[in-house]
Parts: structure tokens; sequence; C-alpha cells
């Protein structure tokens, strides 16, 4: 995923037009959705002074929008590599199925991410709050 489709899942999640994005940005006349759509589309790439911009106008961590570019396997496969060498990922085999796991600097990552996934399928809290406290994670 590029930040381009990031955006627009967020936007939509939001319930925002291109349109009132653009607007909530300060663009005038035909660029206030222009803008968004060319973002949205990977023709454009918003400076960093416009990606903190959207953060807080989409109430998301900048972080939530500066994400990987995963368009392919091979780009899924390199970012598995790097958080093999930076966090420990090791692959495994456990019941017969191929498994990713973490070293214990990301336990608590997962362990918090899973308590929250399982209120979220428990129906403890909705898909709005899930996703909310997703775009919204910062460790403390």
């Amino acid at each position: 995923m590029n930040l381009g489709k990031r955006l627009r899942n967020i936007r939509m999640f939001r319930q925002l037009t291109q349109q009132a994005l653009g607007k909530m940005l300060g663009f005038k006349g035909n660029s206030t959705y222009i803008r968004i759509a060319q973002y949205e589309r990977g023709q454009r790439t918003p400076k960093s002074d416009y990606l903190e911009k959207l953060s807080s106008v989409l109430d998301v961590v900048p972080e939530a929008l500066n994400i990987p570019s995963i368009n392919s396997s091979t780009e899924l496969m390199h970012l598995l590599f790097a958080l093999e060498e930076f966090f420990d990922l090791r692959i495994t085999v456990l019941d017969n199925k191929v498994c990713l796991t973490f070293g214990e600097e990301a336990e608590p990552l997962l362990s918090e991410w899973y308590e929250k996934y399982k209120s979220f399928q428990n129906g403890d809290i909705s898909e709005n709050e899930y996703k909310n406290w997703q775009y919204n994670y910062k460790r403390k």
C-alpha cells in the first residue's frame, strides 16, 4: 500500500470527499479536490509540512500516513527482511504452517494490538474505535 491508497482509505473512513478534505487543507478553486486526487493516485507526493497538516486534519498520527510502500510481493518481502534485521522477526513452521514470530522488543506491541483486536472481535469496541486506535497509535 502506498501513501495515496492509505490517504484514500483514511479519508473515506473519516467520510470526507476529496473536495471537503482539500478545503480543510486550504486549497481553493479547482485545486480543492484535484490536489487530493493527485495525491491519492500517486501523481504527486505531499511535502512534509502538508503531511503534518493532512494528519492533523484527518485526526491521525503522521506515521499513519507515512508508511512504507508495499505495492508488490517483492516490496512485502523486503519489508519482512527489514523487520527480521531490526525487530528480530523469525520465520518458523508451526502445525505445518509457515509462521512469523518476533523477539522480545516487539512482544509488548503485539500483545497490545492483540488485546485491542480481541476487544473489537468480541464487540467490546466498535470498528470505528478500533480503526481510530490504529490510526492514532503511538507507543507510550
